[in-house]
């Protein structure tokens, strides 16, 4: 039997790495004290404050920006969706010490931002680089989910026991952000969850196989098929697409507080009088 990986003493940020994105030192040990009041560090799989800044760096992501400037500042913001996201704002601010400022698309980092942004950088968030104007975009420039949760999606049948426990939760939080940030039903019987835009198609079929992957690791019942429900398409050297959800694969997903699906019935008579 192989040995299983038990992922929860492994890092995903050290103070050392961190410091690496300033260009002074006092600014970096005034961040690394910072983080260190916040119980940062260690950074591990096991760390207690690693969900928060997983489904932070997450909305960052999948609906915003992360940047960090050369010789200069730091900052994220979160952009919203279709739909009001149910981002868990005080949550976030309590437990990471973050003030999350809104603004007219969502949210802002406001204070101790410049920290955390740096931070999701240094775990394998997308990071624009450079001046605030340079239109240096995930789908220009091709972006992933970070390492770390790679890491569980490509090894999650290795895991231990309690190593399955972390991974599951941080991949069920990545699927929910994913749905919440780009996902809406069209019609009665399907819905589309859009992928993040890259240069190549390549790129964009391996984000979605990524992601497929995951939903079959936790829901095996839906059943996702890139081959099947992967739709593409290019527009100006863009490559954009999205995956495709049957109500029958929908229905695959379980009936608990994990889900990122809710079903409800509704009462709709359809009289023969108006059939006409």
């Amino acid at each position: 039997m192989a040995k299983q990986i038990d992922i929860r003493n492994i890092k995903l940020s050290t103070p050392e790495n961190f410091s690496a994105l300033y260009n002074y030192s006092w600014a970096a040990e005034r961040g690394i004290n910072f983080l260190n009041k916040c119980n940062i560090y260690p950074l591990n799989y096991q760390n207690e404050n690693l969900p928060l800044l997983n489904l932070l760096g997450l909305y960052v992501y999948f609906s915003g920006s992360l940047h960090v400037i050369n010789n200069g500042g730091a900052g994220g913001a979160i952009n919203g969706g279709r739909e009001p996201l149910h981002i868990p704002k005080e949550k976030i601010e309590k437990g990471l010490g973050l003030k999350l400022e809104p603004n007219v698309k969502g949210y802002v980092f406001g204070e101790n931002g410049s920290y955390y942004a740096r931070l999701l950088s240094n775990m394998g968030f997308y990071t624009n680089q450079g001046k605030y104007n340079e239109k240096d975009t995930k789908a220009r420039s091709g972006s992933k989910i970070p390492d770390y949760l790679t890491f569980l999606i490509e090894n999650y049948s290795s895991l231990n026991k309690d190593s399955k426990s972390i991974g599951g939760r941080l991949l069920r939080d990545t699927i929910n952000i994913w749905f919440d940030t780009k996902a809406a039903p069209t019609g009665e019987r399907q819905l589309r969850a859009e992928l993040l835009g890259q240069p190549t198609q390549e790129q964009l079929k391996n984000n979605a196989t990524q992601l497929s992957d995951a939903i079959n690791i936790l829901y095996p019942r839906v059943n996702s098929n890139v081959d099947e429900d992967l739709q593409t398409w290019e527009d100006e050297g863009i490559w954009g697409g999205y995956l495709r959800f049957s109500l029958e694969q929908l229905l695959g997903f379980p009936k608990r507080s994990a889900s990122p699906i809710r079903f409800s019935i509704i009462v709709e008579p359809r009289l023969s009088c108006y059939r006409n």
